[in-house]
């Protein structure tokens, strides 16, 4: 549960030493969905438990610190149950789980792998309310090392990936979808007792309520990046809920023995032959700032449409603009092609490049060429790689655009990731490239001095004219009863500025935009200009 390991576990200690049924479990297949209720259990703040057999399935319902009451109804044709949860009304910090599935007892002796193989065939009808945080997964735990394990499927408000305290260990495609990987370190009660243990946590990027989870495929992806799974203790399908309420009908069949993985389908370009494309017509296209960049839609700069992404802000060679990929789309080993215009007015020319960030088999962060090329002051240049594999064992992957010799702004369009061989419809030398006024601008400092908030990232970027024959733009922040410059280097190329995120929000501020023209600032007309913005 959300920064709370639940004290559920210790019930699960008890079981173990009080349970009369048969440690080895023969699993029950029933395909029938046809639900009959044979048995209901209820959890109160009187009897916060109850734990059995039904049908050849072990089972737990537990609820702590709420005042209210919950219910778990078991199949009688299949291992499902449905459960309806009361833990976020009244102002209660109530947990919540009932799970249903194969239990093995304390000390088996046997790992997952003795057991050739575990699939779940599951269809989830639920509900949560926007209080707290709820989840469906398969859950349980193996001994010797003491790990409590999750695969989770589907999920409302948060997961245990988002705790600040895990580590992320890679991502794997699994059952037709990338599984991001994580692991904790916890100290709480367990199956053994109150002590130190790790989680071990898959997350379903792709989420989902019904279809066939491969458990012994993440075992195994777990095993090779570390992860050691040792005697096998239970694997249960859990519906948990941590201060929310919901409800849950669970169809579900969990099967021991040998199988065979859901094969992953082949992602299919569109009929033009992309993956993904970036022309920026009505939106970010996916594309971020990388670093401390910033990205804004442009206007008067673009190779084709009516628009393209401006990076600035760049405080860093590194920091530009960033896309994330999919594994299951772009498959580790495969061969597609990448491309890009990009255009910079730095003044001279300058290597712009392709990068692609990716995490290796050992969980290394890599950071591989795609493509590069020298761009021009103020031309549209093609950034192409018609040929790249993506290196086998990667995950985590980042495209992004970085100019590595220079901090200047630039722009990109008509980005594509496409099946291999496929050539980018960017020329060199082709698009549009904002000019100035042909009617000269004699002033001497900035004109309509333009601000922009931005209150996903607390920071604001400032445009204005430009100033012919400038040399260099400055800001200046009135603060304390004096004007405090917060840089002098600004291109004259460029007539915009971001700030670094995370200003305070609330909070206004006078800003001056000066000009330096024929080595002077003229920053007594700069201030007659100064605006004030407040950040949201």
């Amino acid at each position: 549960m959300k920064n709370n390991v639940i004290k559920r576990v210790v019930s699960a200690a008890i079981v173990g030493m009080m349970m009369t049924a048969p440690a080895t479990v023969a699993p029950f297949v029933n395909t029938s969905l046809t639900v009959s209720a044979e048995k209901v259990l209820y959890t109160s703040p009187q009897n916060t438990r109850d734990v059995g057999w039904y049908n050849n399935y072990h089972h737990e319902i537990w609820q702590a610190d709420t005042p209210n009451s919950s219910s778990m109804t078991l199949h009688d044709n299949d291992g499902g149950f449905s459960t309806t949860w009361k833990c976020g009304p009244n102002n209660s910090k109530g947990n919540f789980l009932a799970r249903r599935g194969l239990f093995y007892d304390l000390n088996n002796p046997k790992t997952w792998k003795d057991y050739e193989g575990f699939t779940c065939d599951f269809d989830c009808s639920w509900s949560a309310g926007d209080s707290g945080n709820s989840r469906i997964c398969i859950y349980g735990w193996s001994q010797n090392p003491l790990v409590e394990y999750y695969i989770i499927e589907d999920w409302k408000n948060w997961n245990p990936g988002m705790d600040p305290s895990s580590n992320y260990k890679g991502s794997v495609t699994i059952d037709g979808s990338e599984y991001k990987v994580y692991t904790s370190d916890r100290y709480s009660y367990t199956i053994e007792g109150n002590k130190n243990f790790t989680q071990y946590i898959s997350v379903r990027q792709n989420t989902r309520t019904s279809g066939t989870i491969s458990i012994s495929e993440h075992f195994k992806a777990w095993e090779s990046m570390g992860m050691k799974m040792g005697n096998f203790y239970e694997v249960a399908f859990n519906v948990e809920g941590w201060e929310s309420d919901g409800q849950a009908d669970v169809k579900c069949t969990i099967k021991e023995g040998e199988t065979t993985p859901t094969p992953t389908p082949t992602p299919e370009p569109d009929a033009n032959g992309d993956f993904f494309t970036g022309t920026f017509e009505s939106g970010y296209d996916n594309w971020e700032g990388r670093g401390d960049a910033s990205v804004a839609l442009d206007n008067k700069n673009y190779y084709s449409g009516n628009q393209s992404l401006f990076v600035s802000g760049r405080t860093s060679e590194w920091n530009g603009a960033a896309i994330p990929l999919s594994t299951s789309t772009f498959v580790p080993g495969s061969t597609y092609s990448f491309s890009t215009g990009v255009m910079q007015m730095s003044g001279s020319a300058t290597e712009m490049k392709l990068t692609m960030q990716y995490k290796d088999s050992s969980g290394t962060t890599q950071y591989d060429q795609v493509a590069s090329a020298t761009a021009s002051n103020g031309v549209w240049t093609k950034l192409e790689n018609k040929a790249y594999t993506i290196p086998s064992g990667a995950s985590d992957l980042i495209l992004y655009v970085e100019a590595p010799d220079s901090l200047t702004d630039f722009y990109i369009d008509n980005a594509a990731g496409s099946k291999s061989g496929k050539a980018s419809s960017v020329t060199t030398g082709g698009g549009t490239v904002y000019s100035s006024n042909p009617n000269p601008n004699t002033n001497t400092y900035p004109t309509n001095v333009c601000a922009e908030s931005n209150s996903q990232y607390h920071q604001i970027r400032f445009t204005w004219d430009k100033v012919d024959n400038a040399q260099n733009y400055g800001i200046a922040v009135y603060l304390a009863g004096r004007w405090r410059i917060q840089t002098q280097s600004i291109s004259p190329y460029t007539t915009s500025y971001t700030t670094p995120k995370n200003l305070t929000p609330g909070k206004s501020y006078k800003v001056a935009v000066a000009a330096k023209v024929n080595g002077s600032w003229d920053v007594a007309n700069a201030i007659k200009n100064a605006i004030v913005v407040t950040v949201r």
